[in-house]
């Protein structure tokens, strides 16, 4: 799992096809820490998988820019990237319902 931050964000969407991003804040510390915890599972899980899809973590916090683009964007917040186009993602924040 990646740790993106402002400065990085674009760069890594752009370069990779399919980008699942979990936006928290870390002023939520506990909320980040399950954010985290699951994205982790994800990005394992779909590594033993085979699958090509990229997990990142932004801290909307230090990345006010990036929050103000992707406005409404409430902790935890999740965004499917494919080819650089931003899909929401409306479903369960646990692993099982991500995968």
């Amino acid at each position: 799992m990646y740790h993106l931050t402002e400065e990085h964000f674009d760069d890594f969407v752009n370069w990779n096809e399919n980008v699942f991003v979990g936006f928290t804040s870390l002023q939520q510390q506990g909320l980040h820490a399950i954010v985290q915890a699951e994205l982790e599972l994800v990005a394992s899980k779909l590594v033993e998988e085979k699958k090509d899809i990229q997990v990142c973590l932004l801290d909307i916090d230090s990345s006010p820019m990036i929050e103000g683009r992707y406005s409404r964007l409430r902790p935890p917040s999740f965004k499917l990237f494919q080819n650089a186009v931003p899909l929401d993602y409306t479903n369960k924040y646990n692993h099982v319902d991500i995968l």
